[in-house]
């Protein structure tokens, strides 16, 4: 699935699917619309529709799931290997559906991602964080994980706000914080160029986070934290205040 849809895809996808409500190729185009534009949850109602012997339905469920956070890339995986062990060709099923090859090719591109940040978690669990860095960055130059650009609120318009691809956004959290825990976080920019192999800025990637998700809580305590440690002591409190915003039941210290 590719993000760069026009707004009139969508208005046309919707138009040919509610004039044709019980037809699986307007469906689909539907959910493929909905998932070029970012609108993630209402693209995984629209999937339902869809027959479950429907090679589009689990290809476009894997899409919508991996999308909606690095923990549901497992549940990607396990769609795709679901409908091929109940439909594909090596099930018992006397009517066997073929395994597109697009298909094929995102299951490969998500055991390798689901690699990848298990590696990473690790890397973290163990200390390892600069190897951890490594692992979140190589997930992130995976062909899926590209920055895109999208105002979600009127399909297609680019370069306004980031596709909102939630398990991007978590692989940028979670190589800030490594980074960040790494080498501090109270470096200034001349320091950070000077020491950083890799050609990222941890408070920029943790801004793109944000702009991905503004619901993201951690992101958002960690940018204060960057922030009052350079003693910045008014962007740390509003990006606390935004922390709050996106978990209000939690207390900040």
């Amino acid at each position: 699935v590719q993000t760069c849809a026009l707004p009139i895809s969508l208005l046309a996808a919707e138009t040919v699917a509610d004039a044709n409500p019980d037809a699986e190729g307007p469906i689909t185009a539907r959910c493929e619309a909905l998932v070029l534009c970012g609108r993630l949850e209402r693209a995984m109602a629209c999937s339902e529709s869809l027959a479950k012997t429907s090679a589009d339905r689990a290809y476009l469920r894997a899409e919508i799931l991996w999308r909606l956070g690095a923990e549901r890339v497992g549940d990607a995986l396990d769609e795709l290997n679901s409908f091929a062990a109940a439909y594909g060709s090596s099930s018992k099923n006397p009517t066997p559906t073929p395994m597109p090859r697009k298909m094929l090719e995102l299951g490969s591109r998500l055991t390798k991602l689901k690699e990848l940040l298990e590696r990473g978690e690790a890397d973290v669990e163990d200390g390892a964080l600069a190897e951890a860095e490594r692992a979140f960055t190589a997930a992130l130059k995976l062909r899926d994980q590209r920055r895109c650009g999208t105002d979600v609120s009127n399909c297609g318009s680019k370069n306004k706000n980031p596709y909102p691809n939630r398990c991007r956004g978590d692989l940028l959290r979670m190589r800030a914080i490594a980074r960040l825990d790494r080498l501090g976080y109270g470096r200034d920019e001349a320091d950070a160029a000077e020491d950083d192999d890799d050609d990222f800025d941890p408070e920029g990637d943790l801004e793109e986070c944000v702009a991905i998700d503004p619901g993201d809580h951690a992101a958002w305590r960690v940018l204060a934290d960057v922030s009052r440690e350079r003693g910045d002591c008014e962007e740390a409190f509003l990006r606390l205040r935004r922390a709050q915003a996106a978990a209000p039941n939690r207390s900040e210290e």
